[in-house]
């Protein structure tokens, strides 16, 4: 059989009653980068999946025959007792909520009566989504991932509601992949009334590299944080079973097939963390500033000066930037509001932006750069069958791009490098200025704020190299286009 011929270790420890159930994890081991790979040498589904295709019709095929694979899950999972059967991310890549005998066939294979199924799929939009559903195959809940992985998820759209779905089981908190990272989410949903947490992952892109141990520690982390169980199942592994406290119990290791079912503790108090974590933040930040206050603050006094021209530099263009962005690009006032920030910049510098002959090194470097990571990414979305289209704007639109890009670069590159420089010197300001433009786009779309941290550094050195910032607008007007188009895949 693909899935184990038996449970391993990690077997129910305990029998199931008020203060716990019984949860499995089924993990198929379906590597994501030759998905069509499994029709070969593995039983195709019992069942026709209605929304899968026929078996053998490339990626249609591989999905029914994915669908087979939940289904030996299932059935492995009904022989451990389990009333709550998690399968992993996508692991049936289709429309599982609008295929009512495969929920049915689902719901009969785990078990039927008082068993709970989640099922990771996919929705129109398309949507990476989480399946709940209960004893007769109805459907009780749908999650859709919020939390996307950027760039990677550029042609995913993201759901727009996240709660506890109830179920026969409990109240049900669903994280899916890249969102089990995130303290917060999970912290929420627990706070909301969720008694456990499943997080559905594929982590099958990473191979046998650290990436897969890595992301399953995330899910000891939450666990201890909520005071809640969690079940994790992964497509390729590391699967696991952790009970409240962060303890695992059960494991599935990676790139092998199996189900691992345990008796988790259910329905204790949540941790503490769960009300209060919202201090945590903030404790620390008081705590560095009142342990390192002391040291930092005579060496700060002492460069005053340079303090105050950083302060400056900051402070006066951003108010300029900040009014831009709100004005937007109506009429001639976005000339007016870029002409402002290039001037206030200018001013702020401690020594010119344009250097006559560095000029040409930084065009000529930073358009080579984004035009070699822009076309990586288009290159590898058309593997994945996306047209990464960039709309050429109009000519005066163009130029308009090009006048704002080079007074954002003028500003950060220019007098925040310079005067940053001054006072930690060049690598800490190099990332200090990255880290400025990152920050002030984190109400944009992730890949833009990454675009911007990546591209900070590597503008930054270009401008230490070359002496000149003013050359970095048309990469930096060509770049947010690039990246920008990627989104509207959404």
């Amino acid at each position: 059989m693909v899935i184990a011929a038996g449970v391993p270790a990690g077997s129910p420890a305990a029998p199931a009653g008020p203060r716990h159930r019984v949860v499995a994890a089924v993990q198929p081991n379906v590597d994501p980068r030759r998905p069509d790979a499994v029709a070969t040498g593995r039983p195709a589904a019992s069942l026709v999946c209605t929304v899968c295709g026929a078996p053998g019709s490339g990626s249609a095929g591989a999905a029914q025959v994915q669908a087979g694979l939940a289904l030996e899950g299932a059935v492995r999972a009904r022989a451990a007792g389990a009333q709550l059967v998690v399968l992993p991310e996508t692991a049936i890549p289709a429309d599982v909520g609008a295929d009512v005998p495969l929920r049915r066939a689902l719901a009969r294979a785990a078990g039927g009566a008082t068993v709970t199924v989640v099922v990771g799929a996919t929705a129109p939009g398309p949507r990476n989504v989480a399946v709940v559903l209960g004893p007769g195959g109805e459907v009780l809940g749908v999650y859709a991932k919020r939390r996307l992985v950027p760039f990677g998820e550029a042609g995913v759209v993201p759901g727009d509601r996240s709660a506890p779905i109830a179920t026969p089981a409990g109240a049900l908190g669903v994280l899916i992949c890249y969102e089990s990272a995130f303290p917060a989410m999970s912290r929420r949903l627990a706070r909301d009334g969720a008694e456990v947490l499943v997080v559905l992952t594929n982590d099958g892109w990473f191979g046998d590299a650290g990436g897969p141990a890595q992301h399953a520690a995330h899910a000891v982390f939450r666990a201890a944080e909520t005071g809640r169980p969690v079940v994790r199942a992964a497509n390729t592994g590391v699967s696991m079973l952790i009970r409240p406290d962060g303890r695992p119990v059960a494991r599935q290791p990676l790139e092998t097939a199996g189900v691992i079912a345990a008796a988790l503790p259910w329905g204790g108090p949540p941790a503490p963390y769960v009300r209060w974590g919202w201090l945590w933040e903030p404790a620390a930040l008081g705590a560095w500033l009142a342990l390192g206050g002391r040291r930092a603050w005579p060496a700060l006094r002492s460069r005053g000066t340079a303090v105050r021209g950083l302060v400056v530099a900051l402070g006066g263009p951003g108010v300029v930037w900040v009014a831009g962005q709100w004005i937007g690009n109506a009429g001639g006032i976005a000339w007016v509001a870029a002409a402002f920030l290039l001037g206030a910049a200018w001013r702020a510098a401690p020594r010119a932006p344009f250097d006559a002959r560095g000029f040409w090194v930084s065009l000529g470097s930073s358009l080579a750069a984004t035009g070699a990571l822009a076309a990586a990414m288009v290159v590898a979305y058309a593997r994945y069958g996306f047209d990464v289209s960039v709309a050429r704007p109009a000519p005066a639109a163009a130029l308009l791009l090009v006048v704002q890009a080079t007074a954002f670069e003028t500003w950060l590159r220019g007098a925040v490098l310079d005067r940053a420089a001054a006072l930690a010197g060049a690598p800490a300001a190099i990332a200090a200025a990255a880290l400025a433009g990152a920050l002030l786009h984190t109400g944009g779309p992730q890949e833009l704020v990454l675009w911007h941290l990546l591209t900070g550094v590597l503008f930054g050195v270009v401008r230490r190299y070359s002496g000149d910032a003013v050359g970095l607008g048309p990469a930096r007007a060509a770049g947010d286009l690039v990246v920008l188009a990627l989104t509207r895949l959404r």
